[in-house]
């Protein structure tokens, strides 16, 4: 097994075909609220990424749960990060997922192209240790949010154009005039608060 990512919550390590997540102890919390945090996180990441898969969604397949050993095991997607190669058309697939996992009340919490993976040219998305359930229009809206601003500071020369691609994409989720109305309204929050 070999250690591919650190982040803040979790180690990546590629075992063959599988991607497993382990989640690392904070030092700075109790270890029993440690301990059971991490395994309520992991059981919920589990469970999330077997209800999108059964709904039809791309994202990494679930092999192997151990709340135990605060581990996940799953599909390694063996493809480009959309961070590191961007491509323009991949928005409307974007908007097309984020479609999909809003039309069933999933807020991603983290929708950002280090998130998206590109296999062949299929759109897959990682990464769902924030991601949480949420009908609310206003939840929607900051999840697109956070996906604006991540574009404008990551691929800030053509951001404008791949919102408008993934608003195409979008289109297909049955609220999302609510959605986009709403944006306007935390948009304009974001703006007075300084």
């Amino acid at each position: 097994m070999k250690q591919i990512a650190k982040g803040a919550e979790a180690r990546l390590y590629r075992d063959g075909d599988a991607l497993v997540k382990e989640r690392v102890r904070k030092g700075y919390r109790v270890s029993e609220l440690d301990l059971e945090l991490r395994k309520a996180r992991t059981r919920h990441e589990a469970r999330l990424l077997e209800k999108l898969k059964a709904a039809g969604l791309k994202v990494p397949k679930l092999l192997k749960c151990s709340e135990e050993k605060n581990k996940i095991e799953m599909e390694f997607i063996d493809g480009k990060k959309l961070s590191e190669n961007f491509i323009l058309p991949a928005c409307t697939q974007i908007g097309a997922a984020v479609a999909a996992l809003h039309a069933i009340d999933i807020i991603h919490g983290d929708l950002t192209t280090s998130n998206m993976i590109l296999k062949g040219k299929e759109l897959y998305l990682i990464d769902f240790g924030l991601s949480y359930h949420s009908n609310k229009i206003e939840d929607k809206a900051v999840d697109l949010h956070l996906l604006k601003q991540a574009l404008q500071s990551k691929h800030h020369t053509v951001w404008e154009k791949a919102f408008k691609l993934f608003l195409k994409g979008y289109r297909k989720y049955k609220d999302q005039a609510l959605v986009l109305a709403r944006l306007e309204r935390v948009e304009q929050r974001g703006r007075y608060k300084h």
